[in-house]
């Protein structure tokens, strides 16, 4: 039989295998089927590439997985060109549809994903096969799973945007519909799946997703036709087509017995879609529908009885719409022949298949009001039936849920009320509410869902219906009448009814009706019994009652029942409060009562009479005074300020007891406060004004913590209360002030409350506004403690100068800035003590005009030099800094501030920590901020040109940093102390600072000389101070050069050390320009003579009377003065040479004059190596000398680390030359120093850029002697090597004890010593570099018999993360080399580093590690290292070996002749060895696996000919041996088998344990047997021996005798 088909007329598609629709395929099945069944005919794919048509192939599998493999290979295929194929895209439209309605969600999900590459790839091209396409495309926009729509909207919008997909329903509508309805209308479960392959599980759900697709499609193509509006008229006409073709179709689907059976089929979500697109089709077309209503009608009954969770709500909604759309069907469908729909609804709410926040019941309650109420509900009996169905579901459902039942259960009963015509029936409805509401007062009736929802339903309803609302105050009238004395009722029970008492009482405050009607039926009756409830002896009772009267109080303050409420009120507070007060145990709730009906009769007539007579009820002996303590807590609120009189017993009464509170300092006790914050209402001002004073002169500065907030907190309030003047209350007690500054910075203050601090330093700030007297007093007050505080270290020091900064700021008009600054005094007394310390105690070459304080005047200080001494400067500075960064600034502050920046940068310079109370960071940071500040103050006074600069700060200052300037150079000038040396230092950096800014040009340098008149200065510290300043310029000029040539004449000739030499030095010095070597500093005829006279000088009298300073500057001199006089020749060429070993032998002086000539020295022979082609002179003095100096420059750069100045810049630049040097040591002066010199050099060197000098002098040591070591046992000796560690390195290694687990934690701390532990490692393994396999054997087990192995395995797993689900990445550190200082973080140094340690334990320790990690017994750990040791480290080793086998066997190491071949293939990673006999071979592989090394290497006999199995085993057993636990190389392995091999070929006997020739340690068998002759290997006999407990020979079991 063939089926009508709606596709017959249409153009057909490119397919050449299929024609119409895929209906016409029922032709050769015999059968009707459609796009999705299981039947079709296969496509035809001869034109398509291989490559793509087993992909197509997979998707015609069974296999889920196999389909998704094949949808992503189409995803990700490269030739996009191959899918414009016909044939292809044909094929596609066949599976296509298949695909996206497939069981499995990644094989949907994939299918619209290719399609979309498709639409993105052909475009337009894809036109033709879209009407193929389209069906199950839209039908994936409503599929289930969320993932799959979103992907079918995707795809879509790849070929067209969103605002012409209109446009494609409209001309593909008609192919759609016969689509859809083809698929309802002929498939079936069993014709979508093959169940022979499919569960039936899978098969029903497959099968309605699809058909609840189709009924989303339909709808979705109906409500498109509806809603689009603006069409052409074009598309009218194609509208009006696919209309009448739509419901063609639709009629012939509801024609149908397939769609009348899913009405009522088990299907939930296809019922669910079905309703709503029976509705959608109501609403358009209720005159098509018609036809088909009474067959709905009549499945009404059987729909509601199978109806489910999913599809009931859409039912009930689809049902109430038909109603509404053909009221006379409500009728029929309520009488129904075989089931009345009473009955059908009652069963349904028993089923109780509502979905939480469905909105079920409101759906059952919608189509229950289509029905009239004599249909639904004909008599009483129906009445409880329905009643008994709505309170059974109740009490079965969940608590929230029931709730909605409850709801649905009042409106249908107001339903039957209002619409029922029958008197019986309404007067049953409210027998039935006001049973349930006298059980639900007494107790009897629990509703399942919360009360208050219970309660709100009924407020609700009572709303709704007023008949309900009377009878529940018939309800609460009787209750009120019937619990005059509640004892013998549950309090549950009594405080549920009076709260849905006061609830209905309250629900009339805003009711329209005659209010004083209503009042005394509805509100009086409730009120009245809670007061009468309030005296009730039980305290939980009484309780409850008088916490609904003080709500009553507040809800009826302002209400048309206000005047009625206060009259009731009024008579209660008169003659019942007072002594229901008194009574009981608990007052607060009381009181709190009291104070609301004070509040609500504040603005009657009698309320002081009122108050009056309570508060001396409450007042009469004896005296409760618990009651009068707890009144402030009440009263304490402002609103009844001046509203009631003050009562005299009652102020007298706080007046005694607040005020001994005060006395006896017990601020903790809330009364006081309370007290204070009920003025006008229980005491008067005056009385504030009397604990205001009590509470001030009680303040103390040292007050304990536990006073202090509650102290604050009274004098708060008091402050607040009065609004007071607080400078009449300050001058009481003047230490008040200093709560301004305290409340700001003191740390015990920061813990108190942020509000209170606030509200304190509010009223400080007010009171300076409007009373300048106090904002002196304050400033005073405040600046002084400030000064005080911060000699005392007490208080985070920029947090105090800040706050007096603000201070200051804010009343800088009023208030002079030197009030708050240090006076002049105190610079000068704390700056001398300073001076002299640090005169001693300087580096010439950081500050050289400090060499100056040899020949100066020192006077004797009286103050110690101490740690407190120095931090009372410091913290002075700072504060004073702090004021100048917010431009509060003066020339004198910039005076001191910049001398102490230069006794401070003395101190950074020098490194160390000389004083305990002051960090090198915090002095760092103060240098640097002060840098900054100069910096800002010249940038604000910069000129049109940098001369005119200059001339503004030296010669003609008006700003405050150029007077300061000045005020330093009369200082310098006038006076001959250290004073002046210090303000020539501090002119010198203040200079430097000012030229990185304003650069001079040549001639402007040399005005601004003429300017200064320097030639004519009397003051040598000026001068130098001036040049030095400006040297960073590199500038030279000729009055510079007068000065130059006047000290060289100074120096010329027989010198003796004096004062004057050393001042000619330091002058000469300041004007030799280090900028331009070409330029001749001095007349040629005069170079030789200043040379010989300088250089005989320092090689006698200077040396010998150890003139330090002076030769320090000489060697300055020389290396500025070198480019002049690099061609001349002489003997002060080895003089010089001569100076700096000299230099270089005082290193171990640890002074700083020593250290700042040794740079200098070092710096002049560097200087003299890079002229030394161009002097032979100086080059014959290398040739001699360079060894000495080499040798001394390496002593020197190893005792560094010993240095107390270690930490300083001049020893830090003196090792950057020393690395200098050492970079071209050589290896004979490295062989001479010991490793006790060098291995302690690696754990006390703090800079990476030393520490790597100190680990290159190491490899080179270590390489030497392991060169020698091997030349020596591979020729002189015979014998087993006996090597072994350093004992220094070993105890590196040993010593090292830290944690592992706690390495990440403490990095910062810990790095230090864990990379010394770690490049210690490194040095172990630079042992096993170009070594010979023995040695390399017993330096492996040294290592493993010490243990020292699984320390560093558990180091590297901890700071690698390996025991962690996901290690650590390590693609961005280098595995086989490193460099730290290319990471500036410790945690990444250390990382690189155990990366690096990790690559080369496993290329020098594989089978150790190995045997560590197989030891652990955790699966998922040994699964993480295998995968990060695969991934990482792996790659690179296995590469590295197969390089070092290519290597070997290209070379004579290897010992290869021409019987032997070795062949790598890298790609399968393998390695081949043949060995040719005669004709025959003989063949191993060695096969490396992925995770080398962790995984074993397998060697392999591939091929063997002239030796026995056993033999043959055995030589495998000794390679693999070699891999797997001797920690040997692939090429020891290939050795080992090749020489097996040869000599066994050879005629040399092997060993009859082993039957190798060759032993893993690479020795021939020499024990021989007596009796039967066999020769064995020592070990191997050593090892029988040992198992065997017996010294017999293995095979004639004789005793054995060594020959």
């Amino acid at each position: 039989m063939k089926k009508f088909g709606f596709l017959h007329g249409q153009t057909s598609s490119p397919m050449q295998s299929l024609s119409g629709s895929f209906s016409s395929l029922q032709m050769d099945t015999g059968m009707n089927t459609s796009m999705v069944s299981t039947i079709f005919e296969p496509p035809d794919l001869t034109t398509i590439d291989a490559d793509l048509l087993v992909v197509i192939k997979s998707l015609q599998k069974r296999d889920i997985t196999t389909k998704c493999r094949a949808l992503q290979d189409l995803i990700q295929w490269k030739k996009c060109d191959q899918f414009e194929n016909e044939q292809f895209l044909d094929a596609w439209a066949i599976f296509f549809p298949r695909l996206a309605i497939e069981t499995d969600r990644r094989v949907r999900q994939y299918a619209f994903t290719f399609t979309g590459l498709l639409s993105s790839t052909l475009q337009k091209k894809l036109a033709p096969w879209l009407k193929s396409y389209i069906a199950p495309w839209l039908m994936g926009f409503f599929d289930f799973d969320k993932s799959v729509s979103s992907a079918a909207r995707d795809s879509l919008r790849k070929l067209l945007s969103e605002d012409k997909w209109s446009h494609v329903w409209m001309k593909y509508g008609n192919v759609l519909v016969d689509n859809i309805v083809d698929i309802l209308m002929y498939e079936t479960v069993d014709s979508m799946s093959d169940l022979r392959f499919i569960s039936n599980e899978d098969a029903e759900a497959k099968y309605e997703r699809t058909c609840a697709c189709c009924f989303s499609v339909l709808s979705f193509l109906l409500n498109q036709n509806l809603t689009n509006d603006a069409r052409s008229v074009d598309e009218d006409s194609k509208a009006q087509g696919f209309h009448k073709h739509y419901f063609e179709a639709i009629s012939m689907l509801l024609e149908s017995k397939q769609l009348w059976d899913l009405l009522s089929s088990s299907h939930g979500i296809i019922k669910l879609r079905l309703f709503q697109y029976l509705q959608t089709l109501i609403h358009s077309n209720k005159d098509f529908f018609s036809p088909y209503k009474d067959k709905i009608i009549n499945l009404v009954p059987r729909m509601l009885s199978r109806s489910d969770s999913i599809s009931c709500v859409s039912l009930l909604g689809m049902l109430s719409y038909l109603l509404a759309v053909y009221p006379s069907s409500s009728t029929t469908l309520a009488n129904h022949s075989k089931r009345p729909m009473r009955k059908c609804l009652q069963n349904l709410l028993r089923k109780r298949i509502a979905l939480p926040n469905s909105g079920f019941y409101t759906a059952f309650m919608t189509l229950m009001t289509h029905f009239s109420t004599e249909d639904l509900v004909p008599s009483t009996e129906d009445l409880a039936e329905f009643s008994n169905a709505f309170l059974e579901v109740a009490q079965q459902e969940q608590r929230v849920f029931a709730t909605q039942v409850y709801s649905c259960y009042f409106e249908f009963l107001s339903f039957v009320f209002n619409y029922s015509s029958d008197s019986r029936m309404k007067d049953t409805v409210l027998e039935s509410l006001k049973s349930m509401f006298i059980s639900y007062f007494e107790g009897n009736m629990t509703p399942q869902c919360p009360v208050l929802e219970f309660d709100k339903c009924l407020q609700n309803i009572f709303r709704k219906n007023e008949n309900f609302s009377n009878l529940w105050n018939e309800v609460l009238y009787n209750f009120y009448e019937s619990h005059l004395v509640p004892d013998s009722v549950s309090f549950e029970v009594i405080s549920r009814s009076v709260t849905l008492a006061v609830q209905t009482a309250l629900s009339f405050k805003n009711n329209d009706r005659p209010y004083n009607v209503e009042y005394e039926r509805k509100v009086q009756p409730c009120l009245q019994f809670l007061m009468r409830l309030s005296a009730n002896e039980n305290n939980q009772f009484a309780g409850l009652a008088v916490l609904h009267l003080t709500k009553l109080c507040h809800v009826f303050e302002k209400t048309k029942f206000t005047h009625f409420v206060q009259q009731d009120f009024s008579e209660y507070l008169l003659n019942f409060l007072p002594s229901i007060i008194l009574n009981q145990p608990s007052k607060t709730t009381y009181l709190n009562l009291l104070h609301e009906i004070v509040y609500l009769l504040r603005d009657s007539e009698n309320v002081s009479t009122l108050w009056i007579s309570v508060i001396d009820q409450l007042m009469t002996e004896p005296l409760n005074t618990e009651v009068i303590k707890s009144l402030p807590s009440s009263f304490s609120n402002s609103r009844l300020n001046a509203k009631v009189p003050l009562v005299d017993s009652l102020v007298s009464y706080y007046d005694e007891t607040v005020s001994n509170l005060i006395e006896q300092q017990h601020y903790s006790s809330s009364l006081i406060k309370l007290t204070i914050d009920a003025k006008d209402i229980l005491i008067p001002a005056k009385l504030v004004e009397k604990f205001l004073g009590m509470t001030t002169n009680s303040f103390d500065v040292n007050m304990p913590q536990s006073h202090l907030e509650n102290y604050l907190n009274i004098l708060c309030c008091e402050f607040h209360s009065l609004g007071h003047n607080l400078a009449d209350v300050f001058a009481q007690n003047e230490s008040l002030y200093l709560l301004y500054p305290l409340l700001l910075i003191d740390p015990k203050f920061s813990t108190i409350d942020g509000h209170l601090r606030n509200s304190l330093i509010e009223q400080f700030n007010a009171e300076c506004q409007k009373n300048s007297g106090f904002m002196k007093s304050l400033c005073i007050i405040v600046s002084d403690w400030s000064r005080k505080t911060i000699s005392g270290d007490k208080h985070d020091i920029h947090k105090l100068a800040q706050m007096v900064v603000r201070l200051a700021k804010s009343h800088k008009e009023n208030v002079p800035l030197s009030l708050f600054c240090y006076p002049k005094e105190f610079w000068i007394s704390a700056l001398a003590p300073i001076e002299h310390f640090f005169a001693k105690n300087y580096f010439v070459d950081q500050v050289p005009c400090l060499g100056f304080s040899e020949s100066v005047e020192k006077s004797q200080s009286d103050e110690v030099v101490n740690s407190k001494t120095v931090a009372q400067l410091f913290n002075a500075s700072l504060y004073s800094l702090v004021f100048c960064e917010h431009d509060e600034v003066t020339s004198d502050l910039i005076l001191y501030l910049s001398l102490s920046y230069v006794v401070f940068s003395i101190y950074v310079q020098n490194g160390g920590e000389l004083f305990s109370d002051i960090s090198i960071e915090s002095a760092n940071d103060f240098c640097q901020r002060c840098e900054n500040l100069f910096k800002r103050l010249f940038s604000d006074i910069a000129d049109n040109s940098s001369l005119s600069f200059y001339l503004s700060i030296l010669v003609q200052p008006q700003s405050n940093i150029g007077c300061a300037i000045q005020e330093l150079i009369m200082i310098a000038v006038s006076s001959s102390d250290l004073m002046s040396v210090f303000a020539g230092q501090t002119i010198t950096d203040l200079l430097k600072l000012a030229s990185s800014m304003f650069p001079l040009s040549s001639d402007e340098f040399e005005t601004l000389c003429n300017s200064l008149d320097i030639l004519a200065s009397k003051s040598d510290i000026l001068v130098v101070a001036l040049l030095e300043g400006f040297k960073p310029l590199e500038l030279d000029s000729s009055v510079v050069a007068k000065l130059r040539f006047r000290s060289a004449s100074q120096l010329s000739g027989k010198l003796v050390s004096s004062p004057s030499v050393t001042n000619a030095l330091m002058m000469l010095n300041a004007a030799t320009p280090t900028g331009d070597d070409s330029k001749v500093l001095l007349p040629i005829t005069r170079c030789p003579l200043l040379l010989t006279s300088l250089t005989e000088w320092a090689t006698g009298v200077a040396t010998k009377s150890l003139d330090l300073l002076s030769l320090s500057l000489l060697l300055r001199f020389l290396h500025g003065f070198l480019p002049s006089v690099q061609k001349f020749t002489g003997p002060y060429w080895n003089r010089i040479f001569e100076l700096i070993k000299f230099t270089l032998k005082l290193s171990p002086v640890d002074i700083p004059i020593v250290k700042s000539m040794e740079l200098y020295a070092l710096r002049l022979y560097l200087a003299l190596t890079k002229i030394s082609d161009r002097n032979d002179d100086i080059y014959d003095g290398l040739l001699e000398q360079d060894d000495d100096i080499n040798y001394l420059g390496v002593k020197s750069f190893l005792s560094s680390h010993e240095s107390s100045l270690k930490s300083s810049v001049t020893v830090g630049l003196c090792n950057s030359y020393l690395v200098r040097i050492l970079d071209s040591c050589s290896e004979k002066i490295i062989a001479k120093i010991p490793y006790q010199e060098l291995y302690p050099n690696l754990l006390d060197f703090s800079d990476l850029q030393n520490e790597g000098t100190c680990m290159k002098l190491l490899y080179e040591k270590i390489s030497s002697e392991v060169k020698d070591l091997t030349v020596y046992y591979l020729v002189e000796s015979t014998s087993e090597p006996d090597v072994s560690f350093a004992p220094e390195l070993l105890s590196i290694l040993i010593d090292y004890a830290e944690n592992p687990l706690t390495l990440l934690g403490e990095i910062d701390t810990m790095e230090s010593a864990l990379r010394s532990y770690l490049l210690a490692w490194d040095l172990v393994f630079h042992h096993f570099e170009e070594t010979t396999y023995q040695i390399k054997l017993a330096l492996t087990e040294q290592l493993l018999s010490m243990d020292l192995v699984r320390p560093l395995l558990a180091i590297i797993v901890e700071v690698l993360q390996l025991s962690y689900d996901r290690p650590v990445d390590v693609s961005n550190y280098s595995k086989t080399s490193y460099n730290l200082m290319d990471y500036a973080s410790p945690l990444h140094r250390t990382r690189c580093l155990c990366t690096y340690i990790y690559y080369q334990c496993l290329r020098h320790l594989s089978s150790a590690v190995r045997g560590y990690w197989s030891e652990i017994k955790n699966r998922a750990f040994t699964y993480t290292v295998e995968s990060f040791t695969e991934s990482n480290v792996s790659p690179l080793l296995i590469s590295a070996s197969l390089d070092d086998v290519e290597k070997a066997i290209s070379s004579s190491t290897f010992e290869t002749s021409g019987d032997t071949v070795v062949k790598l293939n890298r790609n399968t990673k393998e390695i081949s060895f043949i060995y040719h006999v005669d004709e025959h071979k003989l063949e191993m592989a060695i096969r490396i696996p992925l995770a080398y090394p962790l995984h074993q290497v397998q060697v392999e006999g591939i091929e063997r000919v002239g030796v026995n199995e056993r033999q043959w085993r055995a030589w495998i057993l000794a390679s693999q041996s070699i891999l797997t636990s001797q920690n040997g190389s692939i090429i020891d392995a290939l050795q080992l088998l090749k020489r097996n091999i040869s000599m066994h070929f050879e005629g040399v006997e092997e060993c009859a344990i082993c039957y190798s020739v060759l032993s893993v340690e690479r020795t021939l068998p020499n024990k021989r047997c007596n009796t039967c002759r066999h020769k064995f290997h020592a070990s191997c006999l050593y090892k029988w021996f040992k198992s065997s407990n017996a010294s017999r020979c293995p095979l004639c079991r004789s005793s054995f005798t060594f020959v």
